[in-house]
């Protein structure tokens, strides 16, 4: 009877052994498809990761926080997501502008999107007239303003972001 044990053991241990060696020669062979072909020298990638398409758009310097309070007086408020008057952001926050030309108040709304359609789209359906934008976090971060009452030149105030390497648009729309 012990025997029959010893040898049923056995056959389990060889059976688990040959599992093993499937599984492994398994797992190498799907690694070695994933090697690059030797058919090329040189794979030519791009050194910005697909989704990011945006890397290259308006490059600029510097970090979000200076670009704020290069046109934001504080406090800078952190709006409600989902936004029903930005309903693609990601994110929003709304400031009162540094610079006043002519005396006059203005808001800066400041919002994040995931694609530039998304943001044009936005800032057209709610009649904004200026704005600026520049890739960050895998998204564009925008600064965007509505019409003055008055008719004055409101380009000044978004002018503080051109020395990071914005450039102030108008009219935006898809």
């Amino acid at each position: 009877m012990a025997h029959h044990v010893c040898v049923a053991r056995w056959r389990i241990a060889v059976a688990f052994g040959v599992v093993a060696v499937v599984v492994n020669v398994a797992l190498i062979a799907s690694l070695v498809s994933l090697l690059p072909s030797d058919k090329a020298a040189l794979q030519l990638r791009s050194p910005v990761p697909v989704g990011d398409e945006f890397a290259w758009i308006n490059r600029v310097s510097h970090w979000p926080g200076d670009w704020t309070v290069a046109v934001c007086k504080t406090p800078v408020y952190r709006l409600k997501t989902p936004n029903v008057d930005l309903p693609h952001a990601t994110q929003s926050g709304a400031c009162t502008a540094k610079i006043e030309p002519a005396g006059e108040y203005l808001n800066i709304t400041i919002a994040r999107f995931r694609s530039e359609l998304e943001m044009q789209v936005d800032l057209h359906n709610q009649g904004y007239e200026l704005y600026s934008f520049a890739f960050d976090q895998g998204g564009l971060l925008v600064y965007a303003i509505f019409p003055s009452a008055t008719n004055i030149e409101l380009s000044v105030v978004l002018q503080p972001l051109e020395k990071f390497g914005f450039n102030v648009y108008h009219d935006p729309g898809p």
